[in-house]
């Protein structure tokens, strides 16, 4: 998949910063520094095929206090209106790359069986003289990928998955490697496209703040609304707890957040959270001692 987030932090304290890598359609990666030289570090992601996600963002911070480096993912999130169904089976993207444009077909899996995911007008679009075997609505919605198309793959289409949808914390074990922890539901409710972390409350442990867009539905449509940001206070149970605007006072008016930035904006000593918007001036949100 294409990468889409990556972070330098010394996981193992030894003065050589480790490389962690997100992408989209794929899983999280850790490359070890020996003293310059970068190898792949496979055991990093416990069961790591099962991380395969559309991974958008990337924080470190020690989220639990424990004294050992964490990293918060940004993923697409669960508010999808049912289009995604992670317990039934991966999400599948197959795709194939020719001379004028890009074919894409969607698919899941469901009751043992992969099943096109977009409607048949509008998959005619995707993949025109590919659905002639479905003559009617009706017939479409009965037959599965393999009737409809036969062998993609045979057909020169691409494979990509994903199986985890959900943002969420891996947290670092005392062996290196990473125990992963999806973030609460108030957390799913939209692509992490920004993740920032930082000790907002000055208890020593670091926190969260979260830029979240909401999906569209499908390709064609707009945004539902705009979206907004989260913050998530670190705890030494491993249990974040997730703040809405009204409560923290994150609230980017009619804007739609982006990238997130600390600095010293003003020279007061004392950082502020810088927004950027996908519309409009960025917006500057100082600390606040209540």
């Amino acid at each position: 998949g294409r990468v889409s987030a990556v972070v330098w932090a010394d996981f193992e304290k030894d003065g050589f910063p480790e490389l962690v890598v997100m992408p989209e359609w794929g899983s999280p990666r850790l490359w070890r520094n020996r003293q310059g030289k970068l190898t792949p570090n496979e055991g990093a992601f416990a069961a790591a095929n099962a991380l395969s996600g559309l991974w958008s963002s990337l924080a470190v911070g020690d989220f639990n206090g424990d004294g050992l480096l964490d990293l918060a993912g940004g993923n697409i999130g669960q508010n999808s209106g049912g289009l995604f169904r992670p317990e039934e089976g991966p999400h599948r993207l197959w795709w194939k790359a020719e001379p004028l444009r890009v074919r894409l077909i969607e698919t899941h899996i469901a009751q043992g069986e992969e099943w096109p995911l977009a409607w048949w007008n509008h998959l005619e679009e995707s993949a025109p003289g590919r659905i002639s075997r479905a003559r009617s609505y009706s017939e479409y919605a009965e037959r599965n990928v393999e009737e409809l198309f036969g062998d993609l793959k045979s057909q020169g289409y691409e494979l990509l998955e994903m199986r985890e949808f959900r943002s969420g914390v891996f947290w670092q074990q005392a062996d290196g490697s990473f125990q992963f922890q999806p973030l609460p539901a108030m957390a799913q409710s939209g692509r992490m496209v920004s993740l920032l972390a930082g000790d907002l409350n000055g208890d020593g442990i670091s926190d969260l703040v979260a830029s979240l867009e909401l999906p569209s539905m499908a390709p064609w449509t707009g945004r539902k609304e705009r979206g907004h940001l989260l913050t998530m206070l670190g705890s030494k149970d491993k249990n974040l707890e997730v703040f809405l605007p009204n409560v923290s006072g994150l609230d980017v008016g009619a804007g739609s957040p982006r990238n997130l930035l600390w600095g010293d904006f003003d020279g007061d000593g004392s950082e502020e959270l810088a927004v950027g918007l996908e519309e409009g001036l960025p917006l500057i949100f100082h600390r606040s001692a209540h």
